[in-house]
């Protein structure tokens, strides 16, 4: 049929997956950082990191990936037909690196292991520097679709304790 002219390439391949083929260009992965309050806003500006505070990045709504996968396990249940829906699941950092649009609203999710039901893993900041270049690496690997991704970390004072000064304890790291 495509050698008739009757379909086109593009009738098969919409998105154009074929052009893309063995070669797929490594994405920039942006970090958006909010500060949980002033405080430490104004703590890490003497670091010369930039952040916002979630009140400033307003109309965009920033929530927690349990709250996304509360909304994917909507999808597809249906009472009528005694369908489920969608598995409750941890997401991953592919699916919170994106801009949401819910009923016209900018949405962006914290990741999981940001998640305070498993707050003690970011008491750890070796775990977490771990945790945040493995999920950033996962994300430039895997990431396949049009845009940059955004991952959005929300930093607590508790993530950096009374170690104000020696929290940058890898300043020459290539995140």
């Amino acid at each position: 049929m495509l050698s008739n002219g009757v379909l086109a390439l593009g009738d098969l391949d919409p998105l154009g997956r074929h052009l893309r083929m063995g070669h797929h260009p490594e994405p920039f992965v942006q970090i958006a950082l909010l500060a949980e309050d002033e405080a430490l806003q104004m703590e890490l500006a003497t670091y010369g990191v930039a952040t916002q505070l979630p009140q400033q990045v307003e109309p965009i709504q920033v929530r927690q990936a349990g709250e996304l996968s509360g909304i994917y396990h909507q999808i597809g249940r249906n009472d009528k037909l005694r369908l489920s829906g969608r598995p409750m699941r941890r997401l991953r950092s592919l699916t919170t690196s994106r801009i949401f649009q819910i009923r016209s609203q900018e949405v962006v999710f914290l990741p999981s292991f940001l998640d305070p039901q498993q707050f003690y893993l970011t008491l750890d900041y070796h775990f977490l520097v771990a945790q945040i270049r493995g999920e950033l690496s996962y994300i430039q690997r895997h990431w396949y679709q049009l845009g940059r991704p955004t991952m959005t970390l929300l930093l607590t004072h508790a993530m950096f304790g009374d170690r104000s000064p020696s929290w940058n304890y890898c300043g020459s790291c290539r995140w």
